[in-house]
């Protein structure tokens, strides 16, 4: 595996670095990598799950789910076998493969660092499971939102496929990574379901994180470990005053930007703002919601599946009371799926925020990821590049403040998602190279292929 990345374990920010001139050769070729370990677990795009393959050497390869028999809901491999609604078994944390194939890719998009990645064709690509630990999934906080004095629930399931589950803890420290740790014995409550209390003793500071992680032991001493504490999502923050604010659900610890509670019901929630776009196919196509002008304000949201609430009927400028909502990641942006809110009045958008366009397109976290789902504007701009997708054309067009440059920060239009008002070919047939605008308004997005637009 180190023909393709090898570990560098003095550079955090790019741990694997990717190996050009030993890897190109087999790009596109059909590989096999034997005894290898799962490792980096983890869920993205609606249930889609993430996960990496790591020899002796600590050296890790991506796994492309490009083929269909490694998605949700992880069809078999014959049209008479229903597909397994058990969720994703077979990648489970620490699980060790005699071998994988696949077909060898590159890639480099979005805030990810170049690498090489492998994509299994069929699911005799992933071959005998020389040692399988327990499986942990679903976790949970009670309460999701803790106050000072209150004790924390965590609860999980967990199963082990070969065997039976010997032994569970939680391990917890203040923070958001690093020990030093306090374990507690994990309860079973119910069958496959194992639980702890962290005692409301340990959590006296109004503002604090917690993050944990469970360890799992089968009758075969394998080890199963999630949350995988390199992905650090096992967070929970103290909270006296409850959910109020955007920003305090759009603040987060984890790099890239995942809410702390996504995949988590919020409910109490006090969050009072207006909408600022709608699914109108007139409009961005997006329902935004901001509470303010600024930083950590700005918010996606959309209809619970049930209906239960008609949020996608509001229009711009209208003033809602959010009272329950589902945490998604979907596909970087995080998004309420809202379960309850109360309408409060008609009125206006707040006004557009002004941000420095060299600090959007430097993809620095702490610049960019603030503006996610906000409204900005660009003051005394020029288009830079009509057409920044040639030789294909989805309307888009690029802007900058220079207009010597041809590359600059993208803005959508045509068949991308945004305005209809904006058509197809108005890039095109409606702007020319170089052309001043004195100001452009919209709404900053995160694009997983392109960045942020």
């Amino acid at each position: 595996m180190n023909l393709f990345m090898v570990y560098d374990p003095n550079n955090p920010a790019v741990p694997q670095q990717i190996q050009k001139p030993t890897g190109e050769p087999y790009e596109g070729m059909y590989v096999q990598f034997n005894n290898v370990l799962v490792t980096n677990v983890s869920t993205f795009g609606g249930g889609r799950i993430s996960w990496m393959l790591r020899d002796a050497s600590g050296s890790e390869i991506n796994v492309r789910d490009a083929v269909r028999f490694f998605r949700p809901p992880f069809i078999s491999s014959t049209a008479s076998v229903p597909p397994n609604p058990g969720a994703p078994v077979f990648v489970q944390q620490g699980k060790v493969f005699s071998h994988v194939r696949g077909v060898i890719t590159e890639t480099n998009f979005a805030t990810l660092y170049p690498r090489y990645e492998i994509i299994p064709l069929t699911p005799s690509d992933l071959g005998t499971v020389m040692a399988s630990p327990p499986f942990i999934s679903g976790w949970k906080t009670t309460p999701a939102v803790p106050r000072t004095g209150n004790p924390v629930h965590i609860g999980a399931r967990i199963v082990d496929l070969d065997g039976s589950v010997t032994a569970a803890k939680l391990f917890y420290a203040p923070g958001v990574s690093g020990g030093p740790y306090d374990s507690l014995a994990m309860a079973v409550v119910s069958p496959d379901s194992f639980a702890a209390v962290i005692p409301a003793s340990v959590l006296t500071q109004n503002g604090a994180y917690y993050h944990y992680y469970i360890r799992a032991t089968d009758n075969q001493n394998n080890n199963g470990v999630q949350p995988d504490t390199v992905q650090s999502f096992g967070i929970f923050r103290v909270m006296n005053g409850g959910i109020s604010r955007v920003a305090d659900l759009q603040q987060t610890p984890v790099l890239g930007g995942r809410s702390i509670y996504s995949d988590m019901i919020l409910d109490s929630l006090q969050i009072r703002g207006r909408i600022m776009s709608t699914l109108d196919a007139a409009d961005y196509g997006r329902i935004i919601f901001q509470d303010g002008v600024g930083p950590r304000t700005g918010i996606t949201l959309r209809p619970d599946n049930n209906g239960s609430t008609d949020i996608d009927t509001r229009l711009r400028g209208d003033s809602i009371w959010i009272k329950k909502a589902l945490v998604v990641e979907d596909f970087g942006i995080t998004t309420l799926e809202v379960l309850d809110y109360q309408f409060i009045a008609t009125g206006q958008p707040y006004a557009a925020w002004r941000v420095s366009m060299d600090s959007i397109m430097a993809r620095r976290y702490d610049f960019t990821e603030p503006h996610e789902s906000s409204l900005l504007v660009f003051d005394s701009v020029y288009v830079v590049n009509q057409n920044p997708d040639a030789p294909f054309n989805y309307g888009e067009f690029s802007i900058y403040r220079d207009s010597t440059v041809t590359t600059g920060l993208r803005v959508r239009g045509g068949v991308s998602l945004s305005s209809l008002d904006l058509g197809q070919n108005f890039n095109t047939d409606s702007l020319t190279s170089k052309q001043f605008l004195p100001f452009i308004k919209g709404i900053l997005t995160y694009n997983l292929y392109r960045d942020w637009e």
